[in-house]
């Protein structure tokens, strides 16, 4: 007891100098003081591994001489170490069980559906044996009411009520829904016996059997140490309890309860609810008045934070302010396990050393991440006519992987190009054939078997990966946890006879990888201590920083599925949620009861993850201690300052581009051509190599001029895109494509194409020719959607595409039928593309810029040209006159007038003595009365020739071009939201 006084003595010293006295302290000054040398042939069980180094650290301040270490156990170690046995691994427990399952059934259910339901029943024995519940009285049938009664003696009377109330509810004969129940509870009974034997004949257990089987045997007559030391533990379930009696009955135990009389003394605190039990039953040697430190001043305030991010932010800021050193008096506990990372990247700028015991969740990994992305390509994976397809959006992923693309090299980079560019929807096995590595994770799995050896060989790729020393270490720490699980998996599959379905096997290995850490490596005495709620166990903190103090996360929701109702688990002593919350309010005051300095932190975003309410923890602190409890909030100052208007000059560089659609001296300023793509016109030039304006850029210029400028200028183009889904550019693009394919001119018999005359015959003909106009639509699918001359099978298979298909057929022969009635005409040419000089004044100068596009269809009436454009949008035929084309309203604005237009005024220009009839073939108004006229509202007439239209279009026009050209007028921004919406250009913008 010397010892121990001097002990008292120094810590009234370190008190009066303000430091804190821990409850390890206060255990290892007592227990070395009562053993001395002698500690060494106890055994010193902890609730955790942390706590066992800072009692090795406290303890070696003590001695005066060197002293072999006392053992250190776990109470799960300890069990082990009494029933000579180990517990046998989850999954293969899982397995055993399904067996027996399915005997009693006498029914082969599918082991996807009895997965979920196996882990819950095997929770259930689990708690039945640690609680050594009597399992034939809780799983016999309700119907045996009486005859259970009867065998109550073993119950109290309050125990007795609850399991009543529950059979009250129950009316064999109400519904189908009990009868079943009842079926399934009259099962679990035998279950629960021929389970427990089939393991022991196997040599097997699970944590629970090995937990009543110490509770059930005796103790050997000799004992391997001097003394059992339990130190600091709470909620006991039966068998610790019969195992401490067993040792306190032979003399060979001592136990240490961390707690404090604020809440023990207190029925009402629900933390002391167990503690008051284990002091009363397992008496400890240390003195009451020792743990009276709750009541002591303390500084504690609450925060309220807006998010997660600010909760983790703010903690070098909670650390200054509260004067806390950056060592290990200070934590950092975290209620919510997943702000783990973003704290971690907030602590350096206030902490050099900082200690970390949680471990490093492996779901948060890169290597996770990319079996999780190989998984999902298996589980989408599809069977087709050319075999087993994976989704592009799956296999891009993967192909995209940091890791992958340093595995595979230049290979995957070119692979994810060739999807792109080829619109691979869907990609076959055979597309990796090029490469073993590829192929190989790639390869279709049939069986758990493949697919394991799949993620294998992905793992084994990784580990090669040439990276830097410090990341290598990481990736291989990740490679090994996961190749850990999924050989441990492997092998408790291979033991058993169950055939496993590849999405059951992918479900067990997700879980087995999301509930992995991999251990910090690191000094857990030094630095600044982070950690979980489950680490402070018996440990101290002068200053205190709890994140994520919520409702809901502390106390953590209880929502543990079981197939034993409330009632009867409270009826026959098993936990509920009562003792669940319990064992939470322990370790929130227990945390707090010796600090000095606290600071609480919480979230108040609500959303289905969070209740944005404080604990009922902290409501407590501020309605029944006498702590003065200080609250805050942080808030964000969001001034909505209007982005800065990006302006571009027009300096040297853009004029010279501007220049080079302009028509140059000694060019001829009257030139004029004709190109075409096909055979589809009378009209040929020598291909075109110079720039000219088209209509849709002056639509650009008119909608946002710094769109333009991207666009025009810079040439600044949109990432390939693959396209999945059908939307109006393909669907447009295949119309034209077709139409183009099929509108070729009838030839003469020599071979010549002046016979171009369309007639009622020759259409009805084409409208027949239903094989023709399939082709035709056929080959300009491959050439728009897969990007290759042929159309592949699973083109069949994809039920977009048939309906796409389906849909621009039936547009085509619309068309055909209304240019039926058109004839007859002549066929001018198709896909038409040309050029003008157009004049312009641009300054005090007259300038000629090249203007020009491409005409869907030209067709010629007598003396009347009509410029035919298909629309498959929902562009309307329209407009306000010529001034509300290409002014400042945007909404007044009508791009496919506006170029159907332009085509018009050039033609007109070329062919002056023609009469130019513009028309928009509206594929929406196909089965409508139309003639798909432009027509003018401020007029009411529709356009029957351009000329009436030709001075006002291009003065409108010359004065776009003037101001385009003119060095003095910037590009800016457009002011039109709408215009910004469906924009490229847009996050450049930041509109």
């Amino acid at each position: 007891m010397q010892i121990y006084n001097k002990f008292l003595i120094s810590q009234k010293n370190r008190n009066f100098t303000g430091y804190m006295t821990s409850f390890l302290d206060i255990v290892a000054a007592n227990l070395y003081a009562h053993y001395g040398n002698q500690l060494s042939s106890c055994s010193l069980i902890f609730p955790n591994r942390r706590s066992r180094l800072f009692f090795a650290q406290i303890l070696s301040k003590l001695i005066d001489k060197p002293l072999w270490q006392p053992r250190y156990n776990t109470i799960e170690e300890i069990i082990v170490q009494f029933s000579g046995q180990q517990v046998s691994d989850s999954f293969a427990l899982l397995l055993e069980l399904y067996e027996v399952y399915s005997q009693n059934l006498q029914r082969q259910e599918p082991f996807d559906r009895f997965y979920f339901w196996g882990e819950v029943m095997l929770h259930d024995f689990d708690l039945i044996d640690k609680y050594r519940i009597k399992a034939e009285a809780l799983f016999s049938n309700l119907k045996a009411q009486k005859e259970l009664e009867d065998d109550f003696s073993f119950l109290n009377e309050d125990q007795i009520a609850h399991i009543r109330q529950f059979w009250n509810s129950f009316d064999p004969d109400s519904s189908t829904l009990q009868k079943e129940f009842l079926k399934i509870w009259e099962k679990l009974w035998p279950i629960y016996c021929q389970f427990r034997e089939q393991l022991k004949s196997k040599g097997m257990a699970y944590e629970g059997m090995l937990y009543r089987k110490v509770a059930e045997i005796d103790l050997p007559d000799k004992l391997d140490c001097e003394c059992f030391v339990f130190i600091g533990f709470n909620a006991l379930n039966e068998c610790e309890k019969a195992l401490f009696n067993k040792l306190k009955h032979v003399g060979k135990v001592e136990f240490y309860w961390d707690y404090d009389n604020y809440y023990l003394n207190d029925e009402q605190q629900e933390a002391g609810l167990f503690l008051r039990r284990n002091v009363a039953d397992f008496p400890s040697p240390l003195n009451s008045e020792q743990f009276s430190n709750f009541t002591t001043e303390k500084i504690i305030k609450v925060v309220a934070a807006p998010s997660d991010a600010v909760q983790a932010k703010l903690v070098p800021q909670l650390i200054k302010e509260m004067e806390a050193p950056a060592d290990n008096r200070t934590a950092v506990v975290l209620a919510d396990e997943q702000l783990l990372i973003p704290t971690l990247h907030a602590l350096p700028a206030i902490a050099s050393d900082i200690n970390v015991t949680m471990g490093y969740p492996l779901r948060q990994t890169p290597v996770y991440a990319l079996i999780n992305l190989l998984l999902q390509v298996h589980h989408k994976a599809k069977a087709g006519s050319s075999g087993l397809r994976f989704y592009h959006r799956d296999v891009l992923a993967i192909l995209y992987h940091p890791y992958i693309k340093a595995a595979a090299g230049k290979a995957a980079e070119i692979l994810a190009s060739e999807i792109v560019q080829k619109n691979k929807v869907y990609v076959t096995a055979h597309d990796f054939a090029g490469h073993s590595f590829l192929s190989a994770i790639f390869t279709p799995a049939l069986t758990y078997g493949e697919l394991h050896q799949c993620l294998l060989c992905l793992l084994e790729q990784i580990a090669l990966v040439p990276l830097a020393d410090e990341n290598k270490q990481m990736i291989h720490a990740y490679v090994l946890h996961c190749s850990r699980q999924l050989n441990k998996l492997k092998k408790a599959l291979d033991e058993s006879c169950v055939c496993l379905s590849l999405p059951v096997y992918t479900n067990m290995l997700y879980k087995l990888l999301a509930n992995e850490s991999i251990p910090f490596t690191g000094e857990p005495l030094s630095g600044l201590q982070v950690l979980g709620i489950l680490e402070t166990r018996n440990l101290d903190f002068e200053h205190l920083i709890m994140l994520s103090a919520n409702e809901g996360i502390i106390p953590r929701s209880y929502n543990a599925p079981s197939f034993i109702p409330y009632n009867l688990r409270r009826g026959f002593g098993l936990p509920t949620i009562e003792q669940h919350e319990a064992v939470y309010a322990y370790y929130f005051y227990r945390l707090l009861q010796r600090a000095k300095k606290i600071t609480l932190v919480y979230n108040t975003k609500t959303d289905e993850s969070h209740s944005g309410e404080m604990s009922r923890y902290i409501m407590q602190l501020k309605t029944e201690s006498e702590q003065q409890v200080q609250e805050s909030s942080v808030s964000f100052h969001i001034g909505l300052h209007p982005a800065n208007p990006i302006v571009v000059p027009k300096d040297e560089r853009v004029l010279e581009v501007l220049r080079k659609y302009l028509v140059e001296e000694g060019e001829k300023v009257r030139g004029t051509g004709y190109e075409v793509r096909g055979e589809n016109s009378k009209f040929k030039i020598q291909n075109l190599k110079f720039n000219f304006l088209t209509p849709s850029a002056i639509n650009a210029y008119l909608a946002c001029s710094l769109q333009f400028y991207f666009r025009y200028i810079e040439r600044l183009k949109a990432p390939d895109e693959m396209t999945e889904d059908v939307d109006g550019i393909l669907l447009g693009n295949l119309l034209h494509r077709t139409m183009e394919s099929l509108y070729k001119l009838p030839k003469s018999p020599e071979g010549g194409v002046d016979n171009a005359v369309i007639t009622t015959e020759w259409l009805r003909t084409l409208l027949n020719n239903h094989e023709l106009i399939k082709d035709s639509l056929d080959k300009a699918l491959a050439h728009e959607y897969y990007h290759r001359d042929t159309l592949p099978a699973e083109a069949d298979e994809d039920g977009k595409l048939v309906l796409l298909r389906e849909v621009v057929s039936k547009y085509i022969y619309q068309i055909i039928r209304y240019d039926i009635e058109q004839t007859p005409f002549t066929l001018e040419g198709t896909e038409l593309r040309f050029h003008h000089n157009f004049p312009f004044k641009c300054g005090d100068e007259i300038k000629h810029i090249r203007l020009g596009g491409i005409v869907d269809r030209l067709d010629r009436q007598g003396n009347r040209l009509l410029v035919v454009d298909y629309k498959t949008g929902r562009a309307k035929g329209e407009f306000k006159g010529v001034e509300a084309l290409f002014g400042a309203d945007a909404q007044q604005h009508n791009p496919a007038v506006l170029q159907i237009m332009l085509y018009s005024m050039l033609l007109k220009q070329q062919q002056p003595k023609l009469e130019i009839t513009p028309k928009l073939y509206f594929m929406r108004k196909l089965y409508k009365d139309s003639n798909f006229m432009i027509t003018d509202k401020s007029n009411k007439q529709s356009i029957t020739d351009i000329t009436p239209y030709m001075e006002s279009y291009t003065a409108a026009l010359s004065g776009i071009l003037s101001e385009l050209f003119n060095p003095q007028q910037a590009f800016e921004q457009t002011s039109d939201a709408d215009s910004c919406a469906m924009c490229d250009y847009r996050k450049i913008c930041n509109h």
